[in-house]
């Protein structure tokens, strides 16, 4: 179940900021459009209440359950990126990055990961150690996310000035 929440909150968040832009620059319904795409953080704040329920009602945490965690901080953090992101592009303007974005995505990502942390040590706490593998499994891979994300970025950097 934790999966078909997840993938709709996925297309939720999509479809509403697609509208959003539509409503806003196609059908000049600009106010509309913004509201529609700043209730993406209602679609996260519900699959996080289906989160802990769902934990709270099983016996054992699933993969999903880690990911769901995942995407739900993440979706957060970068969520307002995203939708300014494509709110400039579909607007016709600027959307140049540079090594002061870099720094700023690689803080994010810090913040993301600490919060997705949190999320899944007190999903460890509601189900439990004995039903918590896929939890404990996600909270290792959230720890060395920020590694990650920064060999990637130094290797994207190093690539770009070739």
């Amino acid at each position: 179940m934790m999966l078909i929440a997840t993938i709709a909150a996925e297309v939720a968040f999509w479809l509403c900021l697609v509208a959003g832009c539509l409503l806003r620059y196609v059908f000049n319904l600009r106010k509309l459009g913004l509201i529609l795409m700043a209730a993406t953080p209602i679609i996260d704040l519900l699959l996080l209440v289906f989160f802990y329920v769902s934990l709270s009602q099983g016996s054992k945490a699933e993969f999903m359950h880690g990911f769901a965690a995942f995407y739900i901080v993440f979706s957060v953090v970068f969520g307002k990126g995203i939708i300014g992101f494509v709110d400039q592009k579909v607007s016709g303007g600027s959307t140049r990055t540079g090594p002061k974005d870099d720094q700023r995505s690689f803080t994010q990502c810090v913040l993301a990961s600490v919060g997705a942390a949190l999320l899944l040590l007190i999903g460890i706490a509601v189900t439990g150690l004995a039903g918590s593998f896929w939890l404990v499994y996600w909270l290792i891979a959230v720890a060395f996310t920020p590694a990650m994300w920064w060999g990637v970025q130094r290797w994207m950097s190093k690539k770009a000035t070739r």
